[in-house]
C-alpha cells in the first residue's frame, strides 16, 4: 500500500485560505484621482498602506514612527512642564 506523496497544489484546504484576486485589487484601489493617475503612468499599483510593503521596509519604518512620535510627545511634555513651572515661580 503505497500512498501518494503530498502535493500542495492539489490541497483544496490550502487554496481555500488564499484571498481572492478581486480582494487584493480592491485593497490597493487608489482613493483619489491623483494617485490613480500616478498608478496609470507608472504602470504598477503603488502600495497604499504600510502592510503592503515587505517586512524589511515595514519594520524599520514602524520603529521610526514610534521613535518620532515618542520624541515629539516627550518634547511637548517637557515644554508644558517648563511653562507650568515658570508660571508657578512668577517668571
Amino acid at each position: 500500500m503505497k500512498s501518494k506523496p503530498y502535493n500542495p497544489y492539489e490541497d483544496a484546504a490550502l487554496h481555500a485560505t488564499q484571498p481572492s484576486r478581486t480582494l487584493i485589487v480592491e485593497d490597493r484601489k487608489p482613493f483619489n484621482d491623483a494617485i490613480h493617475h500616478f498608478d496609470v503612468v507608472q504602470g504598477v499599483s503603488t502600495p497604499k498602506r504600510l502592510d503592503h510593503y515587505p517586512g524589511l521596509i515595514k519594520n524599520p519604518f514602524r520603529l521610526y514612527v514610534i521613535v518620532s512620535v515618542g520624541s515629539m510627545a516627550v518634547a511637548l511634555a517637557y515644554s508644558f512642564i517648563q511653562n507650568v513651572w515658570a508660571s508657578l515661580n512668577g517668571g
